[in-house]
């Protein structure tokens, strides 16, 4: 149980100190775009990069470390073994189909 808590916490901490560096760091940016270009050009110059870093995500990311393409057997199986036993669950959301027919309506 103290493990789970410890592991709580730094994740809680991780998560926090990003959030805080991220704000730190993109006022800077956001000042030089509203004074050079004007204030549309934050949310272009945001929204690109969020659109970027999700396509990379789409082709990088996997959704359970068996699926991954770029990591070794070695790591998967000290991954599988670290998570002690823990089934990780991928859940896929289907329409229903009342959903279904409206969207081919439409």
């Amino acid at each position: 149980m103290q493990r789970r808590q410890g592991r709580a916490f730094l994740t809680t901490l991780l998560h926090c100190s990003a959030q805080l560096l991220g704000m730190v760091a993109t006022t800077p940016i956001c000042g030089y775009l509203l004074e050079i270009y004007g204030w549309p050009s934050v949310f272009y110059a945001f929204g690109g990069g969020g659109i970027a870093l999700g396509v990379l995500m789409m082709f990088l990311g996997a959704d359970s470390p068996a699926t991954h393409r770029m990591i070794s057997e070695e790591e998967k199986q000290y991954i599988q073994n670290s998570l002690g036993g823990a089934k990780i669950k991928v859940r896929t959301l289907q329409p229903s189909s009342e959903a279904s027919r409206e969207l081919g309506q439409s």
